[in-house]
């Protein structure tokens, strides 16, 4: 048997589905919610092309501390 198959006849097994046990109409008003586009982050606040400038600098020293802050250099 191919491993594709394999990984499928494993993954028929082990998920299965949920009886869920929430009312209908409560359900469908939470797939609605789900469909709905909404703002996913929120805005960038505006900064200084200094600051930026002086965090890809530090990036490029420590690539491990790469943070934005509202104070300049």
């Amino acid at each position: 048997m191919r491993k594709a198959n394999v990984l499928t006849d494993h993954f028929t097994n082990v998920f299965k589905p949920y009886n869920s046990e929430m009312p209908d109409e409560e359900e469908q008003d939470l797939l609605h919610a789900l469909e709905t586009p909404v703002q996913l982050a929120t805005p960038v606040k505006k900064f200084k092309l200094t600051i930026l400038k002086y965090a890809i600098k530090t990036a490029l020293k420590k690539p491990q501390d790469m943070t934005l802050s509202q104070e300049e250099p």
